[in-house]
Parts: C-alpha cells; sequence; structure tokens
C-alpha cells in the first residue's frame, strides 16, 4: 500500500508520498509522479519488493507535474526546472527532450 500523507509532515519515505501528480499503469508497472517531494515511484504490480525511485534532488526533479509512458519510455513534466525528461523504461539514461517550435 502507497500511503498519501494528509498531515502536515511530509511522507517521503519509500512508500509514502506527499502532492501527487499523475499516476498510470502500463504493462504492470504503476507509475506514481510525487511532486512535492521530487521524484517519481516505479512499482511492479506483480513484487511489491521490486520498486524505484527516479528523483529525490531537485536538480534532477523538481516540481513534477506529469508523467506519461509512450512507447519505450517514460517522460516527466519537470515544472520548476523548466523541461521534460525522457527516460527509456529499463530506468537507464534520464535525458531532456527538446524539440524546436516556431510559434
Amino acid at each position: 500500500m502507497i500511503a498519501e500523507n494528509s498531515s502536515s509532515i511530509v511522507g517521503s519515505s519509500l512508500l509514502e508520498r506527499n502532492g501527487s501528480f499523475g499516476i498510470l499503469i502500463t504493462d504492470d508497472v504503476l507509475y506514481i509522479g510525487d511532486s512535492d517531494n521530487d521524484r517519481t515511484v516505479i512499482i511492479h504490480c506483480e513484487s511489491a519488493v521490486n520498486i524505484s525511485i527516479i528523483g529525490y534532488d531537485p536538480n534532477l526533479l523538481n516540481s513534477l507535474h506529469d508523467l506519461i509512458v509512450l512507447k519505450s519510455s517514460l517522460y516527466v513534466v519537470d515544472t520548476s526546472n523548466g523541461r521534460v525528461l525522457q527516460m527509456p523504461l529499463d530506468g537507464s539514461n534520464l535525458t531532456n527532450v527538446t524539440c524546436a517550435i516556431n510559434l
């Protein structure tokens, strides 16, 4: 069970979250955008022991706003750092997504 902390104490342990923005399940993997803890929690639904964390460092993620899985990558909207990050689903090489847009 993953608990949202409703008190004024920030829930930042492995199984607590604080300020969730974005949740999705794909291929038996649960992705939770844990905004106030500056991290993404990844839980393999068939094995509650297999839990991964991306973040904890404001330079890595800062005020995560949303996430999506597209093809073979996880995309995270990193609001306070003003960027979108892409990570292959195998957990390797978190990179910035860049694109050219003329408005």
